[in-house]
């Protein structure tokens, strides 16, 4: 292994949206993720954000607020489209990304091999979409593979891959295996669970320090809007008027909003374009039209 204090690395996230929860996110996990990736190391900590508050020791990228499920498949192409313009590829060593609400509780060798991707224990095929990051070479590899393909989605509206950006990271695993070193990501053994409201340096001391750390939310997704269908079920769901679309973060179903009154939008799902539904923005209630 090389002397890894002639690093250079940089490592990305996101926090867009009304919701200022992931923002606050980048904040509250940072002392850790400084702590624990930085390792004393010459690091660049990056957050692209629509917010006009700053971090400190963070540099705040300008970038437009877009919703889920469009801003996590985004996130390659905003950092390939920021290093072209800034030309600052070549000025890394080692390129990562890192959820706004994810952090590293304790000390590893992240930049031993090419690249680094961990399974998550609740998918074995592609790779956490969390954190992930290597050689420049490599990181740059994955922008460029799916560049066009997500910009096409994205700029489209067109449904979403199942897993995300995951599927993608799957794709790239599934390339280059023989470059790419694996993490199990394990719950018993250096995975530290927590609800984002609890004491996250209580939950340290009486579990231990865990590699990983992930919180949930206490109230789900940020950016949610809570909708009840035809069968009476409650839906998390994403609606954004403006640009006319509905996401089911249940079901990852997409639909587009034809507007019908002031109060009533046909949902066009992609899955089911014959269904017959009517969301009901005042009440948020998804009703069936019989024609």
């Amino acid at each position: 292994m090389g002397d890894i204090s002639i690093y250079r690395i940089a490592l990305f996230t996101i926090a867009v949206g009304k919701d200022p929860i992931y923002f606050n996110s980048v904040r509250r996990y940072f002392p850790y993720n400084k702590a624990n990736f930085g390792q004393n190391l010459d690091v660049d900590y990056y957050v692209f954000t629509d917010r006009d508050e700053t971090i400190k020791s963070i540099i705040s990228i300008p970038c437009r607020s877009s919703l889920w499920p469009f801003t996590t498949l985004l996130k390659n192409n905003l950092i390939t489209d920021y290093l072209d313009t800034s030309g600052e590829w070549d000025t890394y060593s080692h390129i990562f990304f890192i959820d706004a609400d994810f952090a590293i509780g304790d000390r590893y060798d992240f930049f031993r091999h090419n690249f680094l991707l961990v399974k998550p224990y609740w998918n074995n095929k592609n790779g956490g979409g969390f954190f992930y990051g290597g050689k420049t070479e490599y990181f740059r590899k994955l922008c460029l593979l799916f560049y066009d393909e997500i910009r096409f989605i994205c700029e489209n509206k067109l449904p979403v891959p199942r897993d995300l950006d995951e599927f993608y990271l799957g794709l790239f695993r599934e390339q280059y295996s023989e470059q790419i070193h694996v993490i199990d990501m394990d719950q018993q053994i250096n995975t530290l669970v927590f609800y984002d409201n609890e004491d996250l340096d209580l939950k340290i001391k009486q579990a231990g320090k865990c590699l990983f750390m992930q919180p949930y939310k206490a109230e789900g997704r940020a950016n949610k809007t809570y909708i009840v269908d035809f069968q009476n079920k409650k839906q998390e769901c994403i609606v954004n008027l403006e640009e006319g679309y509905i996401f089911n973060n249940y079901t990852y179903d997409f639909g587009r909003l034809l507007k019908l009154d002031d109060s009533f939008y046909r949902i066009l799902w992609s899955k089911c374009p014959e269904a017959r539904e009517i969301l009901n923005i005042k009440t948020y209630k998804i009703s069936k039209k019989n024609i």
